[in-house]
């Protein structure tokens, strides 16, 4: 983890503590690396408001600044005591104050100029306008504490330590764990396997000890004593190994799928919860 993403994260941890419940700092910088995976911004933003935000309101943009959302790369202790951390879903990043990225465009898109007067300056209209242009994210950055990065949809904002977030984050974390209720009815498939053969075993040896001919007379001639003998082994066998499983089962504190369904159903268990 770099040190600027650990800082980051502790921040957010500090802001939230419900997030050290659910599961670990390292979880959670994975969790957000499965968050607008395609964006081209990675970092985590900030935006300072004069009241928690748990989601942004378009109606709240004004038109003088694009109608667009505003965040800094940097927690510049400007404009409201709530700190706001966030990802962002830029897919058409506008960098208007790069000289590279504006040459690109006049190669690209002759037509943005061509008839414009000499008082048309291309940056600023990107800018003001990066969505006519079909951006869906602008940066500006002067190398001082009002660099930023602007969207136009509360759908391309993430925040982080809010109600989505935790929910994603819990998902995140148990989703590599099985579900306790299908193991153990796994299990009781499994108990039911071995409880066969050894049920099968005493009855192969109980129909043996009765029988005077015996299932293999036909082949090696009739040994009925020999098949007595067999059976009686197939009988200990199939009684106690069905008695040390059943012992040995009961010891491993194992339960029939039946017997946890009905307590995930009475609510003395949780399904899949990190604890």
């Amino acid at each position: 983890m770099k040190k600027e993403t650990k800082e980051e994260i502790d921040f957010v941890f500090e802001q939230n503590p419900d997030l050290a419940r659910i599961g670990t700092k390292k979880q959670y910088e994975k969790h957000l690396e499965t968050i607008f995976p395609e964006s081209k911004v990675k970092d985590i933003v900030y935006h300072r408001s004069s009241q928690k935000i748990e989601t942004f309101d378009k109606s709240k943009t004004k038109e003088i600044n694009g109608n667009r959302f505003y965040f800094s790369p940097i927690n510049t202790g400007r404009y409201g005591k709530h700190i706001t951390q966030a990802l962002l879903n830029i897919k058409n990043l506008a960098v208007p104050q790069d000289d590279n990225f504006i040459n690109d465009v006049n190669k690209k898109h002759p037509e943005y100029t061509k008839g414009k007067s000499k008082w048309f300056h291309l940056p600023a209209q990107i800018y003001k306008n990066a969505d006519k242009y079909g951006y869906d994210g602008v940066r500006a950055y002067e190398g001082t504490h009002d660099d930023e990065y602007s969207v136009y949809h509360k759908s391309q904002i993430h925040v982080l330590g809010s109600k989505k977030d935790k929910k994603g984050f819990f998902k995140f974390v148990n989703s590599d764990k099985k579900d306790p209720l299908k193991e153990k009815k796994k299990n009781h498939s499994l108990e039911k396997i071995v409880s066969g053969i050894f049920v099968f075993s005493f009855l192969a040896g109980l129909f043996l000890s009765l029988s005077e001919i015996g299932l293999t007379g036909n082949v090696v001639g009739n040994f009925g004593a020999g098949n007595k003998l067999l059976g009686i082994v197939l009988i200990v066998v199939g009684v106690l190994g069905l008695f040390l499983y059943k012992k040995l089962k009961g010891k491993s504190g194992f339960k029939e799928g039946d017997e946890l369904e009905a307590e995930a159903k009475k609510g003395e268990i949780k399904l899949g919860v990190r604890k």
